[in-house]
């Protein structure tokens, strides 16, 4: 059990944690070959730290038992090799870290697993208060948190992957005692009613619904309180029970390469309830199979659906969550839906802040693309430009001159001159977002432009945002989206930082309306 010492808020920074060990083993031999290197007391210090049942009934500790029976060790070293494999069976955790780019967790290092003395004393739960992550190569483990905890509040988090919490009672606790052997008894898990079983209230005009328990009684409706005749849940039930059937024959013919066609059981798929589990599923299947037919507005309803699963539960920010978002609004600019990508990106930026740090290069992922997508629309509060302001255009119709950094001249007609390398533009004042040259060592994390650049290669860079990464003499890391990491001379970087400003003004918070 790990307990809060001082009261936190969401989005606070709980603990920050070295690993007691480290491994890239792909398995547990190569990873006790590791251990072994490991100090006599050191060892002993870790057998000794953590939740260890060798006796356990599972099959997967089973099968430990039988790999120690055989591995050629002696009698002792047997015992300790078990207590290993079981110690890292049941608290190791992933540990490959980010990518800079933030594209996803470095392959270099994707089976590295971690143990941690104090980070894997938090306990379970469904409906978690704080969820950790992995930062640097080192394996560093981050402790957030995602909703307010009390002073003396026991800190937990999921042991599931995070789109687990959104299956039904049943099956979390399934996967749980599984793995874990136990039976979850979260809040969540200890309600009357399944939160991901969700039926329609019948009343005209009522848009409740009505949740249903482990042994198939519904609740009173959660709008209008009327009760759910018997009949009609009998009914639910019945279709429940069969579209479940329905997902799991068709994810079976999926996954064996099965020369079988079920789109059209696919397409014919409807949720009994937006909230119900299955209204995921389907709305996953569904955008599979969009994608293949190249059928984007489909592919963009799909995938709103999948978004907007979370905001069916009482689950705080998460990072799958904001990832749900990130993607729609990746899908939204492919559908050329500028302004719903924006607060979409807005929405998402707001949710990978709770769970992760400013820095963290999924959190600057974001960022990167909610800056390109603001820029191709206009400025919602124009400024009065000095003349001779280093100004960058926005919000044109003319995509071309998207991302151009000029000067400001003189304002007439209600347009600014706006001179540019080689030809000058009349630009209206929502049109010009001022920028500030990059004057000073820039902070890592701060959000800049490219321009300027007169290369081949470094022409498709302009008008293109980066976040800072480092410094090297007189040229600047910049990250960037789909083209990695550059090194750009300081004088060829501007700052926005009324937009920048204005990126982050949502803070932190759980994003309500995900569609």
């Amino acid at each position: 059990v790990l307990l809060c010492t001082e009261g936190a808020e969401q989005g606070e920074t709980l603990l920050v944690e070295a690993p007691a060990f480290l491994t890239d083993g792909e398995h547990v031999g190569a990873q006790y070959e590791d251990f072994r290197v490991l100090p006599g007391p050191r060892q002993d210090e870790i057998l000794g730290s953590f939740f260890c049942p060798v006796e356990s009934k599972s099959r997967r500790i089973a099968d430990f038992r039988a790999l120690a029976a055989q591995a050629p060790l002696k009698e002792q070293e047997r015992d300790r090799f078990l207590k290993f494999a079981v110690i890292m069976h049941v608290n190791s955790v992933q540990c490959a870290p980010v990518l800079e780019d933030g594209s996803g967790a470095d392959p270099r290092f994707r089976g590295r697993a971690g143990l941690f003395t104090t980070a894997c004393k938090a306990s379970h739960s469904c409906v978690p208060n704080a969820i950790w992550h992995t930062r640097g190569q080192d394996g560093t483990r981050v402790l957030r948190s995602v909703a307010q905890i009390s002073k003396g509040e026991e800190v937990s988090i999921t042991y599931l992957l995070e789109e687990d919490l959104l299956r039904p009672r049943r099956v979390r606790r399934a996967m749980l005692s599984e793995t874990y052997e136990f039976t979850c008894q979260c809040a969540r898990c200890s309600s009357e009613y399944d939160d991901r079983r969700a039926f329609p209230c019948l009343k005209s005009g009522c848009k409740g619904c009505h949740m249903v328990r482990d042994d198939n009684g519904a609740s009173p409706c959660s709008v209008c309180d009327g009760a759910l005749a018997a009949k009609i849940l009998a009914k639910f039930i019945q279709e429940e029970r069969q579209q479940r059937n329905t997902l799991d024959y068709i994810d079976g013919v999926l996954d064996s390469g099965q020369h079988i066609d079920v789109s059209a059981k696919m397409l014919s798929l409807k949720p009994i309830h937006q909230a119900h589990c299955h209204a995921r599923d389907i709305a996953r299947l569904q955008y599979e199979l969009h994608m293949q037919l190249g059928s984007l507005p489909e592919v963009v309803r799909d995938w709103e659906v999948i978004a907007s699963s979370w905001s069916h539960t009482a689950l705080p920010c998460l990072r799958a969550m904001a990832m749900d978002l990130e993607k729609l609004g990746d899908m939204l600019v492919r559908n050329n839906e500028i302004q719903r990508a924006a607060e979409t990106y807005t929405r998402a930026l707001a949710a990978h802040t709770v769970p992760q740090e400013p820095l963290n290069p999924y959190v600057l992922c974001c960022l990167r693309k909610l800056a390109a997508t603001r820029l191709q629309l206009p400025s919602s509060s124009p400024s009065t430009l000095e003349k001779e302001s280093t100004v960058v255009l926005c919000g044109l119709a003319a995509a071309g001159l998207i991302g151009a950094v000029g000067r400001a001249g003189a304002f007439k007609g209600g347009r600014y001159a706006v001179h540019l390398p080689g030809r000058s533009v009349k630009a209206k004042p929502e049109n010009l977002q001022v920028a500030l040259p990059v004057v000073e060592t820039p902070e890592p994390g701060l959000l800049v432009m490219m321009h300027s650049l007169t290369s081949a290669a470094g022409q498709t860079l302009n008008g293109l945002f980066g976040t800072v990464s480092g410094v090297s003499g007189d040229r600047i890391a910049v990250q960037l989206e789909r083209h990695g990491a550059k090194m750009i001379r300081q004088a060829n970087l501007v700052a926005l930082p009324a937009l920048a400003d204005s990126l982050r003004e949502g803070g932190v918070g759980r994003p309500d309306d995900a569609s």
